[in-house]
């Protein structure tokens, strides 16, 4: 729904539910099932939003920090490990890049490398040197791989369009 607002966008939305679900279930159907069928679709998107911006828990000097995805500039794969950066600096979880591109999939996290996933609401710049593209991303420049670099740029342009 390009160019309306999410608040205008949502009645539309769940106009269409209500009709697939009269429909599934007929006009004249079990409108109790009907209900109940809406109700868990409508838990369901809002299980989905909420997991896909679930804060991370990060330990620092013996301390936990709640780190949440809009402030992740990118993440690195290290090891067993993966480092967030964000303005405040790096910090290191213990999870794989995998379950993190799933987790934060929703949050508008690209992978841009095998070992990198970007947030794509902190990319200023996509630039082409040298037969290579590069993200440029807080005030890091990293690399994507060549296999990756079209389907980055698709994604980045479609978000901000």
């Amino acid at each position: 729904m390009r160019g309306r607002s999410p608040v205008r966008a949502a009645p539309l939305t769940i106009m269409g539910t209500v009709a697939g679900a009269l429909v599934a279930h007929g006009p004249a159907g079990d409108l109790l099932r009907t209900a109940r069928w809406l109700s868990d679709q409508l838990d369901l998107d809002h299980l989905r939003r909420k997991t896909a911006h679930e804060s991370i828990p990060v330990e620092l000097g013996g301390r936990t920090r709640f780190i949440d995805p809009g402030a992740v500039w990118f993440a690195e794969a290290h090891g067993d490990y993966v480092r967030l950066r964000t303005a405040e600096g790096g910090f290191l979880v213990r999870t794989s890049m995998a379950a993190l591109e799933q987790r934060w999939a929703e949050a508008g996290f690209i992978r841009a490398h095998r070992s990198t996933l970007v947030n794509a609401r902190h990319v200023s710049e996509l630039r082409f040197a040298d037969g290579r593209a590069l993200l440029l991303v807080g005030t890091e420049t990293l690399p994507v791989a060549r296999r990756l670099a079209r389907e980055v740029r698709e994604r980045l342009t479609a978000r901000r369009a």
